[in-house]
């Protein structure tokens, strides 16, 4: 079952991040008692214990990092479930965006007992620097020392998620009929007895509802109980297939767009607003031109401060490993094209494997068109000085410096950037889509890098000549 490993995959992925933020929540919650103890301590650790115990809770970055991690791998699994039952011919009910959610909200983080805990282990703290005479510097020294909830914020997460795993098996499993469930995964040294009594054999839900791993949580959902890492496997061998449709690859049928759809090699894993954003951008790809014989690349979700996706491929045989779309950015939409301009550049147009808008001799007369616009002249002017001129209110311009604006501007000026933002904007303008021309216009308006994309009449030549491209190798009519 090769959805099991890129489930696990992503479970490991999530742990990880865990791992990475556990510092940053241990951080999070000493700057709420030193917050706390300036407001309302006034240097009287009696007073302060009062007040703290009215006060103290989890900060709400910290909670919303963890929950918004916690759904991210949440979509992705229940993506993968749903694609396991469909290829192995189990056909069930759609499960739309509102079923994910439902089910979602019954397995998450509960912030309010790892407050309650937190709290007790520092209100103890507190006591006993009142009792020793210690001071605040004394107390905050020993807190740094003690687990304040993120340790348990990681079994409570992690547990969640494995839960949600196995739920959206069953959930699917019901609706398609399957009756058997395997207890699955690796025995190792401290594999509990409950989980080594089990391994391997098969049971029906109801068995496995009466079951009791002594962790007081079910083993339907928890298998061994916290922490585990066994799972549920659907046993398919006896059930009778059934008509499904199979996913083929059509040529494109209308308009310019001549080939294979695009869209036919990207498989979305995504839900809920950020699915309809993806699809909606990739729809215009479709409108606009096909491709040759790409390989299936998936696109999921990420989360990131300052960057609005990715196309990501392996460093050691740069083969491509997903697209990723940020769903808080505010061009979701042409980000989804722009990205997959990445993909395109790298294992459609030219070699595979190599991105042609480096080198590769078809994409010539594109490269001097794109390098003869004024937008490229105008960043090449702002990378050799240094600095942007920026308008101001009051009609003074302000000369802004940023020890990274060089990094930036050479990242812009590359042939790969180049490429994606001109095939993100050609596709805009092609395709006439409002949400994508909106946002091409929203991205001309950003004070610092508005010149990223062209005016319209800077970008013509350009048009021209991915016109050009696409119809020489046999992308549009």
């Amino acid at each position: 079952m090769n959805n099991r490993w890129q489930i696990e995959k992503v479970k490991r992925e999530f742990q990880a991040a865990l791992n990475q933020s556990s510092e940053r929540f241990r951080r999070a919650i000493i700057r709420e008692i030193d917050y706390l103890y300036r407001k309302h301590g006034s240097g009287n650790l009696t007073a302060f214990l009062d007040e703290f115990q009215r006060y103290f809770d989890i900060p709400a970055p910290s909670r919303q990092a963890i929950i918004k991690d916690l759904s991210s791998a949440q979509e992705m699994i229940a993506e993968l479930w749903q694609d396991y039952y469909e290829d192995a011919g189990v056909l069930f009910p759609d499960f739309g965006p509102n079923d994910f959610e439902k089910m979602s909200a019954l397995y998450k983080v509960d912030f309010s007992k790892i407050a309650s805990d937190a709290g007790k282990v520092i209100t103890n703290e507190i006591r006993r620097s009142i009792r020793s005479g210690a001071g605040y510097d004394a107390l905050r020294s020993r807190l740094q020392k003690r687990s304040l909830g993120d340790a348990e914020t990681r079994t409570l997460a992690q547990t969640a998620l494995a839960q949600f795993d196995n739920a959206m098996m069953f959930e699917f499993a019901q609706q398609g009929g399957v009756e058997q469930f395997k207890y699955d995964g690796v025995l190792h040294p401290n594999t509990r007895p409950f989980c080594r009594e089990h391994i391997g054999k098969k049971f029906t839900l109801d068995e496995i509802r009466q079951m009791d791993n002594g962790q007081g949580i079910p083993v339907e959902t928890s298998c061994g109980g916290y922490n585990c890492t066994h799972w549920w496997t659907p046993v398919l061998d006896e059930l009778p297939k059934r008509n499904v449709a199979v996913k083929r690859r059509k040529k494109v049928e209308g308009s310019q767009a001549l080939g294979i759809p695009v869209s036919r090699a990207l498989n979305v894993r995504v839900r809920g607003e950020l699915k309809r954003s993806v699809d909606s951008g990739i729809r215009m790809i479709d409108r606009v031109h096909g491709d040759g014989n790409l390989g299936e690349l998936p696109v999921f979700s990420f989360n990131s401060r300052n960057d609005s996706g990715g196309f990501i491929i392996r460093a050691d045989n740069f083969e491509p490993i997903k697209i990723v779309v940020n769903p808080d950015g505010p061009t979701k939409e042409l980000t989804t094209v722009h990205e997959i301009g990445h993909f395109l550049d790298h294992s459609g147009i030219g070699a595979p494997r190599e991105m042609s808008s480096a080198s590769d001799e078809l994409m010539n007369e594109w490269r001097n068109a794109a390098r003869n616009s004024s937008s490229y002249a105008q960043m090449v002017e702002i990378l050799q000085r240094g600095y942007i001129e920026r308008p101001m209110p009051d009609g003074t311009v302000r000369r802004l410096w940023d020890i990274k604006l060089r990094d930036h501007f050479e990242y812009l000026l590359s042939d790969e950037e180049l490429w994606a933002r001109s095939y993100a904007q050609y596709v805009a303008v092609k395709s006439k889509d409002e949400t994508l021309l909106s946002q091409v216009e929203y991205t001309r308006s950003r004070p610092i890098d508005g010149m990223r994309q062209w005016s319209d009449d800077d970008f013509k030549p350009i048009e021209q000549a991915i016109d050009k491209l696409f119809k020489k190798i046999g992308w549009m009519s």
